[in-house]
């Protein structure tokens, strides 16, 4: 027996269909999420290095990749150090 789709998405290139969840898999899904929401950690350290560079950036007195190179290293710097 085939089961039948609630619904379904698509284009002109792709159909994505929808089946009604099992209760086990939407467990599996919550418990998913609740996991999730605590990995989320704030550093108060990264963030202003984010905040510092990206001044430059939106100042317009340095390019995005030169941006993204000088967070990079930063961070990293920092982490290693955090070692």
């Amino acid at each position: 027996m085939e089961k039948l789709p609630k619904e379904y998405y698509g284009d002109a290139d792709r159909q994505v269909f929808a089946y009604a969840a099992t209760k086990e898999e939407v467990d599996a899904v919550r418990k998913l999420a609740e996991e999730a929401a605590n990995r989320f950690e704030y550093h108060p350290e990264i963030q202003n290095i984010i905040n510092e560079e990206a001044q430059g950036y939106l100042s317009g007195q340095v390019d995005l990749d030169r941006t993204v190179e000088k967070i990079q290293n930063r961070a990293s710097l920092l982490l290693q150090e955090a070692q």
